[in-house]
């Protein structure tokens, strides 16, 4: 594996089935709608539409202490870490290293503001690196809180080769939150919805590990050492950003 150089950044439905899946989705909008309506009632009783002003996080501060500190994961040694603008938005840029021959870097978008919402972030980060990508394929594992060990939460993550005229990488992508995490907005988004409905609401980070590899090496190779690594930095995330005890 080659050690980081650098760092310049900072086929079709039967008939049939398609009904089924028809009705289905028909029936699913249906309780969305119910549900919708019956968490909108006792805000509209009160005078409060839930869509005039979303809940405010309960998390903040730990959301922007991450731009300044971070992430510390068991056998990576923090290397260099600061707060970068990407995209028009700030970021934690980290390097982290386990071994002179396994070094990563770390990219976290949290949100800081109760408004904010992922958008495209992994297309600013492919556009300012000039990656060019492929092999992508999901990876899924599972994480927990260290001092809930029996809540394991699910992470579905994107995981692909870039490379640019410098340097290849294996990269892992997931928008983390405090029930899992994905790499499509549209899951957050869902999460969030339903979060309101209740008066609360799901924070977020974005995450962007990418690790070196050899010339246009194959990924596959480092697979156990990505999901291990995206395991660390959800479990971090568990414990130190999306802990409200924590605060």
């Amino acid at each position: 594996m080659n050690k980081l150089k650098f760092f310049p950044l900072w086929n079709s439905w039967a008939k049939q089935s398609k009904s089924k899946w028809s009705v289905f989705r028909l029936a699913a909008l249906i309780v969305l709608i119910i549900t919708i309506a019956w968490g909108a009632v006792p805000g509209y009783l009160q005078g409060n539409w839930l869509w005039e002003e979303p809940p405010q996080l309960t998390n903040s501060g730990q959301l922007n202490r991450l731009l300044k500190t971070g992430i510390t994961l068991p056998d990576w040694q923090n290397i260099a870490q600061r707060e970068i603008r990407l995209g028009g938005h700030k970021w934690s840029a980290q390097i982290l290293e386990k071994s002179p021959k396994q070094q990563a870097i770390v990219l976290l978008r949290p949100q800081t503001y109760y408004l904010d919402k992922p958008s495209v972030d992994w297309q600013d980060i492919q556009g300012r690196e000039k990656w060019k990508t492929d092999s992508y394929q999901k990876l899924k594992f599972t994480s927990q809180a260290t001092d809930k060990p029996e809540k394991k939460v699910k992470v579905t993550a994107r995981f692909f080769r870039a490379w640019n005229s410098r340097q290849t990488f294996a990269v892992i992508q997931w928008y983390a939150s405090g029930n899992g995490g994905h790499f499509s907005p549209a899951n957050w988004f869902w999460q969030d919805q339903w979060a309101q409905i209740h008066r609360s609401r799901t924070a977020w980070v974005a995450v962007s590990c990418q690790i070196p590899i050899e010339p246009l090496g194959d990924i596959d190779e480092v697979k156990p050492l990505v999901e291990s690594l995206g395991k660390n930095i959800q479990q971090n995330l568990l414990d130190v950003v999306f802990n409200i005890s924590s605060k």
